[in-house]
């Protein structure tokens, strides 16, 4: 006999010897009394693995591809996350350099080129990939899809449409098309700051409020022993003060670097000889912005800007540096990492982020999402670097400590995880109760 079906003989064996004990009552009043007091006892008597018997949610999260960005690294953490919690995943996008990482996670992966080789929307398979897709979810019994990007987003929407489930989609910028975004009116829609859920509403489309986040535990304080280490590694002198600009190198995030070179540049002119700068990522501009470093003077004859490519592990150069200028998701790991952080994004300048502005920061997602307080000059950009490399190490703990628990009290992963279980599961309650009905 199981253990739960014999606590439940054992219970009603209890109910009934308890019962035995008293005088029999002929009163309709008493018996009605004693068969509620059965029934309650027999609910009772449920263990809590009876409770949750019920399989857990199958989500298949959707993705253009693995690629090496904000919105795919928090979908790993967000699968990672979900797995911790019970719910099973299944994955599904184009091969790219974080394949490997979803794999590890230990959950199905598909690998569907919902995408060129050029980023472009894959029409000519458009009707093999939505057959893949339905045939993935008939074979999981997938309850959600949730995906993140065009245009696999719109393919995963038809097939949740077609397999009658919720289809959840989490927009993560404004720079989504307007025709797309309609389409997305009728799905469960999650914004992930303030400045996206004014910009759905907007164009009239609701949405949930859940920013992303990450595993705080992932990111770790500096080792001096492995930043030595590193630094030697990467022909960095240990006494210089190291500035990184981490993103892709293209589009606005390009134009953004460069203010960062010309910033870099003028300190060095200025006398800061102790300046270095990592640039962490690629992108179709990177030569272009090599070109400029050359012109600038900070390769040659001595490397002051270091070009590190696309990493998987950007931790280790979180070790390397003294401050991290960037925007969106690279904000929570630097501040995570218990390093300055100086917000500039495609939107707008919040400058090094401080107990005072991280409201701001989060209403624009760090400049990227919408307007900031602050304009941006390059004389700001390169008096923040300066300020922020030159902290007391008093004022720099305080700094780098609020940050990390700020990261911890408002962006952990685990609670953003259950904010977004809490909207999985009412989609489902809901889709229920309109069957039903």
């Amino acid at each position: 006999m199981s253990n739960s079906k014999r606590s439940s003989a054992q219970n009603a064996k209890t109910s009934s010897s308890k019962q035995s004990s008293h005088p029999p009552s002929h009163s309709k009043q008493d018996a009605r009394r004693k068969r509620d007091s059965t029934q309650r006892s027999s609910r009772s008597s449920f263990s809590p693995l009876e409770k949750i018997s019920a399989p857990p949610l199958h989500i298949l999260m959707v993705l253009d591809q693995f690629n090496i960005g904000g919105t795919e690294t928090y979908t790993l953490s967000l699968t990672r996350e979900l797995l911790r919690q019970g719910v099973k995943v299944t994955v599904a996008g184009k091969q790219g350099k974080l394949l490997q990482s979803f794999n590890g996670l230990g959950c199905p992966v598909y690998e569907l080129d919902f995408v060129t080789d050029y980023h472009e929307p894959n029409t000519e398979r458009e009707q093999e990939l939505l057959q893949m897709l339905a045939s993935i979810v008939e074979l999981n019994t997938i309850h959600i899809i949730h995906a993140h990007q065009f245009p696999s987003g719109k393919i995963a929407k038809a097939v949740a449409e077609a397999a009658h489930i919720p289809f959840v989609f989490t927009v993560h910028g404004t720079y989504y098309d307007h025709t797309f975004l309609e389409e997305m009116k009728d799905a469960i829609v999650i914004s992930v700051s303030p400045a996206v859920e004014r910009m759905l509403r907007t164009n009239g489309i609701s949405s949930h409020l859940i920013p992303n986040g990450i595993d705080v535990d992932e990111y770790q304080p500096r080792s001096r022993v492995y930043r030595e280490h590193l630094r030697k590694k990467l022909g960095l002198p240990q006494d210089a003060l190291i500035a990184m600009y981490a993103s892709r190198l293209s589009w606005e995030k390009a134009d953004i670097c460069k203010q960062v070179i010309h910033a870099a540049s003028a300190l060095r002119n200025f006398g800061f000889q102790r300046l270095y700068m990592l640039i962490v990522g690629d992108g179709k501009d990177e030569k272009l912005l090599s070109d400029l470093a050359k012109q600038e003077h900070l390769l040659y004859p001595q490397q002051i800007l270091t070009f590190t490519g696309e990493t998987v592990n950007i931790h280790s150069y979180f070790q390397v540096a003294d401050c991290v200028i960037g925007t969106g998701r690279v904000g929570l790991e630097a501040m995570a990492s218990m390093l300055p952080f100086i917000a500039f994004g495609t939107k707008g300048y919040i400058g090094a982020v401080h107990s005072s502005n991280a409201s701001a920061a989060w209403d624009s997602w760090f400049g990227d999402h919408g307007s900031t307080p602050e304009s941006f000059t390059i004389v700001k950009l390169m008096s923040e670097i300066e300020r922020v490399l030159n902290l007391n190490e008093q004022d720099r703990r305080m700094l780098t400590h609020w940050g990390r628990d700020h990261v911890n009290e408002r962006y952990r992963i685990s609670t953003v995880t259950r904010r977004l279980l809490d909207t999985y599961q009412q989609a489902v309650m809901n889709l229920d109760a309109a069957k039903n009905a």
